[in-house]
């Protein structure tokens, strides 16, 4: 399932992504976000290129119709973040199913004038599991599009702190 997400902030791209590293950012989003536990497993910065591996664990449950076949809901993401790009690539390995699971997207952040731009969260998720793989896929899609909506309030909270 292709998915496409968009959001405008009233900031350039650069201090963006300076908010989106921030650590305490991240603590105020992943509370946010409803996560039992959030760890960076690792990460490696050349000035380039920002590699991070984070472990994840949402506190929302598996609807009843997947549980027989989604027991833990926790994942690992992977980012490669791009500086001379303004953008990410976004790997997420789940905890369960990995063999049936594949979720790949770019994250950009691209100039829409000036001090404004523009997040593009854009890629696929397929889950192969007979009969629900669909229902399941459309589940996490829905589930990305919400965090990712409630990110871009918490995001534009943190750039009203900045500009006062």
């Amino acid at each position: 399932m292709h998915f496409r997400f968009e959001h405008e902030f009233d900031i350039d791209p650069k201090t963006y992504w300076n908010i989106f590293f921030d650590d305490a950012y991240n603590v105020d989003l992943y509370k946010r976000l409803r996560m039992n536990d959030r760890k960076v497993l690792e990460q490696k910065d050349d000035g380039k290129v920002l590699r991070r591996v984070v472990k994840l664990t949402p506190a929302d449950e598996v609807p009843a119709m997947f549980r027989s076949v989604i027991k833990d809901t926790g994942y690992t993401e992977h980012d490669t973040f791009y500086r001379d790009r303004s953008a990410m690539d976004v790997v997420i390995e789940p905890s369960m199913l990995k063999n049936k699971f594949d979720f790949r997207a770019i994250y950009s952040v691209i100039p829409v004038g000036d001090a404004r731009c523009r997040r593009i969260f854009e890629g696929d998720c397929k889950v192969s599991v007979m009969v629900i793989g669909g229902q399941i896929e459309k589940f996490i899609v829905d589930n990305v599009r919400a965090s990712y909506d409630t990110a871009a309030t918490v995001t534009r909270e943190w750039i009203a702190k900045r500009k006062a």
